[in-house]
């Protein structure tokens, strides 16, 4: 593949290094094709493929702006270039230039079969994957040999809960065709499934389809493999192959648990039906699971028109399973109680964190063998591991807060079980619910409860804030964050809402003295490093650098609407005014 001469041939050598599992290998072709025909328009189309891929969505519209279409090139060509442009605006969620730019790749080529495909990926993008799944089932008969379309048909009825119909596809596909891609989408499906021994064939499959993979693929089928030899509990082959893996990485942790001895441990996950979420709509898509577990299916649509507004608040999670009829508790999951409402067939939701954001996923089980939690995440087609350790140390700050429901004549199940803070959690979203409601009073009446049920409790503090910010009273909320910090170690989720209330209070130098500290942290978030940069504008002598740090904000997370806004303002001032625009 590497000897093969000219642009059109070195394009084909690419394309099936990639197929045959070396995307390495394939992405060297594609750049060095491009540095040694600079002028072929082939070379020009497949560095633009690279370009995207390697610098996002926002550097390759700013190309396209920079380098105009040449007229020699071929529609195809041309068309390729607006199927990019179409995925960058998509990724901002920039639907009206997504689909200009997706009708110009087709006015130009309408009968490519790759431009027609990537119609329902746009689609789903947009959360419209019913609509998606049509429009494949009508174009896969004017394609009947693109493994591409029942590939992607198969993810689609995944992703809408429809497995077998999945299944049927993506098997005779895999039967049809030789791509690896489609033994890697049944091997999804199934990990779902706990389907272990199929799992190992599928691997070995994969495999024998990928002539060219690497050793790094190689280690991740061994992975796989060692995946569903746990779940078969062949322990000591599962354990051999974890322990090649890479030292840190989670199968190496698997290896070191293995080592400890299997004895008096299990694995139990409950069958909770999968719903994916759409923009931001992580809570809706869990209480769906919840209910659909329970036997009462709820449109997940229904729900957030029910909750949501800008993502969802915590109080208005748990009223609406009151107002459904459930019994609801919310509490401080830790690892016994997780154990313990598993056992008795109880799933719970759980909440987490991060600095700009929350998610809510469900807790579908545990494997004590690793110590993981056993996790149904609404924004993933699958479920996941999470080694519980790390999980509840990360999320200690803020519980993690859970919420569980039941039937009323479910509620045996809670028989000899003892909920951490389940009272205090009570009270807390008595506190939330009645500012959401505009009753000051009663927020205050919880409060009192919450200091006679336990005044040492961490969450007093976020309490306190919750209601401080209804006030107004930014020194109050300020004393609430400092107590959070010194119990936290400094977590940055809580000095981010501090910075706000220095900001906010007119405390300038203790907000860029704060700023300083977090951003130059080894390891911070993005948002310190966007949020420095930004602060640093306001002096031309730093501008330099704050354009440095703002660009690396954009190269860690492309699409971050922070990070865009901020290089905005500074090419504003700066004078680029076009460039300021396209940033907006």
């Amino acid at each position: 593949l590497h000897e093969w001469g000219g642009p059109e041939a070195q394009e084909l050598a690419s394309s099936i290094a990639n197929r045959l599992g070396n995307g390495r290998l394939s992405t060297y072709l594609e750049l060095r094709n491009w540095r040694r025909y600079p002028l072929s328009e082939t070379a020009q189309s497949n560095f633009e493929s690279y370009y995207y891929n390697k610098k996002g969505p926002l550097a390759f519209i700013q190309w396209d702006q920079e380098h105009p279409l040449p007229e020699a090139w071929s529609n195809k060509r041309k068309a390729y270039r607006k199927i990019y442009l179409a995925y960058a605006y998509a990724a901002f969620r920039d639907f009206e230039n997504t689909w200009n730019a997706y009708d110009e790749a087709l006015a130009l080529a309408p009968e490519n079969r790759w431009v027609q495909l990537l119609k329902a990926s746009l689609l789903e993008t947009e959360d419209k994957r019913r609509e998606a799944v049509g429009y494949l089932e009508n174009l896969q008969p004017k394609h009947p040999d693109y493994s591409a379309i029942p590939n992607y048909l198969a993810k689609l009825y995944w992703k809408l809960e429809d497995e077998n119909k999945a299944l049927e596809i993506i098997t005779s596909a895999r039967e049809k065709f030789q791509g690896a891609s489609l033994v890697h989408t049944e091997f999804l499906i199934r990990s779902d499934r706990d389907e272990f021994e199929l799992l190992l064939s599928l691997t070995d499959e994969y495999e024998s389809r990928s002539p060219l993979l690497t050793e790094k693929g190689k280690l991740v089928c061994n992975a796989w493999r060692s995946d569903a030899l746990r779940g078969l509990k062949r322990f000591e082959e599962a354990l051999e192959l974890a322990d090649g893996q890479k030292p840190g990485s989670f199968h190496a942790h698997v290896a070191e648990s293995l080592k400890k001895g299997i004895k008096n441990k299990q694995r139990v996950r409950l069958e909770i039906p999968h719903v994916l979420q759409d923009h931001m709509t992580c809570a809706p898509a869990s209480l769906a699971m919840l209910s659909a577990y329970w036997g009462k299916s709820v449109d997940h649509d229904e729900i957030v028109e029910a909750i949501c507004y800008d993502g969802t608040y915590d109080a208005s999670e748990r009223k609406w399973c009151i107002e459904q009829g459930w019994k609801t508790i919310e509490f401080r999951l830790d690892w016994d109680s997780l154990r313990a409402l598993i056992n008795r067939g109880i799933p719970c939701a759980v909440a987490t964190k991060e600095i700009k954001s929350g998610h809510l996923q469900v807790v579908s089980g545990y494997d004590e063998y690793i110590e993981a939690l056993l996790i149904q995440d609404p924004s993933k087609t699958h479920y996941v591991e999470h080694l519980q350790q790390s999980f509840f140390d990360n999320q200690k700050t803020f519980g993690p807060r859970a919420l569980l429901i039941l039937p009323e004549d479910q509620q045996h199940r809670l028989d000899g079980i003892e909920l951490p803070e389940a009272q205090f959690f009570s009270s807390l979203y008595d506190l939330n619910l009645a500012l959401d409601q505009n009753k000051r009073r009663s927020a205050q009446e919880a409060m009192e409860r919450m200091l006679e049920t336990d005044p040492e409790n961490p969450f007093i503090h976020h309490a306190k804030y919750s209601l401080s910010r209804y006030d107004g009273a930014t020194i109050d909320q300020l004393e609430a964050v400092d107590s959070l910090l010194a119990i936290s170690d400094k977590d940055e989720r809580i000095a981010w809402l501090k910075l706000e209330l220095l900001r906010k209070s007119g405390q300038y130098r203790e907000a860029l003295e704060l700023l300083t500290e977090y951003a130059e942290r080894k390891d911070t978030s993005v948002c310190w490093t966007a949020e420095y940069g930004l602060e640093l504008v306001d002096d031309a002598r730093n501008w330099e650098k704050s354009r440095k740090l703002l660009e690396r904000a954009l190269a860690l997370s492309p699409c971050d609407s922070a990070s865009l806004k901020h290089c905005a303002t500074l090419e504003r001032i700066n004078g680029s005014i076009d460039r300021s625009l396209t940033l907006s």
